[in-house]
């Protein structure tokens, strides 16, 4: 199953990074339901100080200009080391 793995830098502003977590507790179906039929399987983000990182896996017809938003903030990561292939 493809992984993608994508960093964001947030505006240094708690009242607006607060306000993305809220927003994340729970989000709307119709958001939900979007991802899954775009191809997403699942999808974690994490956050540190401003910088936020999202562990996307997806289907092998997942691709992202089919479900890219308008603007597309989230950058690509380059993926370094692999335990796994050591």
């Amino acid at each position: 199953m493809p992984r993608h793995c994508l960093t964001l830098d947030l505006q240094n502003d708690p009242k607006k990074i607060a306000e993305y977590k809220h927003y994340h507790e729970k989000i709307w179906p119709e958001i939900r339901d979007s991802l899954f039929s775009a191809g997403v399987t699942n999808m974690e983000i994490y956050l540190h100080g401003t910088r936020m990182f999202m562990i996307m896996d997806v289907s092998a017809d997942f691709s992202f200009e089919k479900k890219a938003d308008p603007v597309r903030r989230w950058a690509p990561m380059e993926k370094v080391f692999d335990l796994a292939k050591q």
